[in-house]
């Protein structure tokens, strides 16, 4: 069994794996053509959600060994994905079988034996996550889950209504623009005022959030999975060589959400 950790980035917020010895073939990367490629399992891919870099750690011919498998979960798979010269890289789909392929060093790439394989695809779970929820207690949790996302809306609306503020008072008065901050603020307060009275569970959460992050060293819940995540890697992936001719398994590209197959044409 090898195991390799490798890291690539990405301007395009897609990564993939795919053998590097392939001759190029695309003079400009487009998403149809990456689609035929993953038709044919000669490109595996990932739609990252966001530029960037990204580690993953790579098993080839056996499962992740326990210290990643502890806190990695199978999100995808079994795909397929042809290994014709035997050199898999981690790398930017912007450089997918294109003459800039020589952008890729030499430590995103792994040699391993040439043939098929089934690969599938792990992401990172937050261990915290599971400690906390346990912590909170079922209904609790719940309740935390629907107020951090009211939390993140309330966010965007408040800056939503300080750039009308300041449209109002640069474009017309100053009156007016803090009358729109004043009236945006009120309302969101009165928003929160009746929420808490909806559900009274509300009020104890940041204080119970505290009390769990304090365990850690930390302050809130947030630091808490930020610490956790910080050494780990983005993805896992395990490779198993099959036998010539073995597998009906298909080409796959996944996302942080979902995975399709290019062929489902309903995922446009």
């Amino acid at each position: 069994m090898a195991v390799h950790t490798v890291n690539g980035e990405t301007g395009i917020a897609m990564m993939g794996l795919w053998d590097v010895g392939l001759e190029p073939v695309m003079t400009r990367v487009s998403v149809d053509g990456l689609r035929k490629e993953v038709d044919a399992a000669r490109l595996f891919g990932i739609s990252t959600g966001g530029d960037g870099s990204y580690d993953v750690v790579i098993a080839v011919d056996d499962e992740l060994p326990e210290e990643h498998r502890a806190y990695m979960e199978p999100r995808g798979g079994p795909f397929l994905l042809h290994a014709a010269t035997g050199r898999i890289c981690w790398g930017s789909t912007e450089f997918y079988r294109s003459p800039k392929i020589g952008k890729i060093p030499d430590r995103q790439v792994l040699s391993v034996a040439r043939g098929d394989y089934e690969l599938r695809w792990l992401e990172p779970v937050s261990l915290p996550r599971r400690a906390f929820a346990e912590y909170l207690g079922e209904e609790r949790y719940a309740l935390w889950l629907v107020t951090e996302r009211q939390g993140n809306v309330s966010g965007c609306i408040l800056g939503l209504v300080i750039v009308l503020a300041l449209i109002g008072g640069f474009a017309v008065d100053w009156r007016l623009g803090l009358g729109l901050f004043a009236t945006g603020v009120g309302l969101l307060a009165m928003l929160s005022w009746l929420r808490d009275r909806r559900e009274p569970g509300r009020k104890e959460l940041p204080e119970l959030e505290a009390t769990f992050a304090e365990r850690t060293g930390h302050s809130v819940f947030t630091e808490v999975e930020e610490a956790f995540f910080e050494d780990k890697p983005d993805y896992g992936f395990e490779l198993r060589r099959l036998e010539a001719g073995s597998s009906d398994l298909v080409g796959g590209w996944v996302s942080n959400d979902e995975q399709w197959h290019p062929a489902d044409e309903t995922r446009q």
